[in-house]
């Protein structure tokens, strides 16, 4: 089809020439060749299907090699997704023009997670405390928590059956401002599940 497009772009005078043809055949094959690898290339390096190799390549690009702890293909997506996540989010609690500091938090916990601006070069990561440990530690070691330049996380847990609506909407909320949650203006470092997490 793409060849023969070519072929058919030859003037009159060339169309029973075999030289002339066996040219055009030449270079839309090798045309032909380049498109379809450029047409197949989205696919192949699609997140959401790639495998194996394909899935290291697309690793090495957003700044995140395959390691031991990342068990299978599956697993590994999920954290090339928050690496993605941490590279395109703001600064921002919230942004109306790119991916809030909030919105990659949720997505980094599965929506069971939230971050309060403390209003001092520092924030508040409120995690519920029933979210895999092993899962959370590794996000932290491979420093793909999203926060501002110079700014400070303390990180305290809250209950399972915790309060969560209203959460999706969070933006520059101080802990004074969550009903219910008066006690996160508190000292984050003495207490909860999670302090020992905290990273400067």
């Amino acid at each position: 089809m793409f060849t023969q497009q070519f072929i058919n772009l030859l003037i009159k005078q060339y169309w029973d020439k075999p030289r002339a043809r066996a040219e055009i055949e030449l270079q839309a094959g090798t045309w032909q060749r380049v498109y379809e690898f450029l047409r197949g290339f989205a696919q192949a390096f699609d997140l959401d299907t790639a495998t194996g190799n394909r899935l290291d390549i697309i690793g090495r690009i957003v700044g995140l090699r395959r390691r031991p702890e990342f068990s299978d293909d599956e697993d590994y997506r999920f954290f090339l997704r928050v690496k993605i996540a941490k590279n395109t989010a703001s600064a921002y609690m919230v942004s109306d023009t790119r991916n809030s500091l909030q919105e990659a938090i949720q997505f980094a916990f599965e929506g069971r997670a939230y971050v309060v601006d403390n209003q001092d070069m520092s924030l508040t990561l409120v995690i519920d405390s029933g979210f895999d440990q092993a899962r959370l530690q590794l996000l932290f070691d491979l420093d793909l928590i999203p926060k501002p330049q110079g700014v400070q996380y303390y990180v305290t847990d809250l209950p399972p059956e915790g309060l969560w609506f209203g959460f999706s909407e969070l933006g520059q909320a101080t802990p004074d401002y969550i009903g219910g949650f008066g006690e996160l203006g508190d000292d984050p470092l003495t207490g909860g599940m999670f302090s020992e997490l905290i990273g400067g």
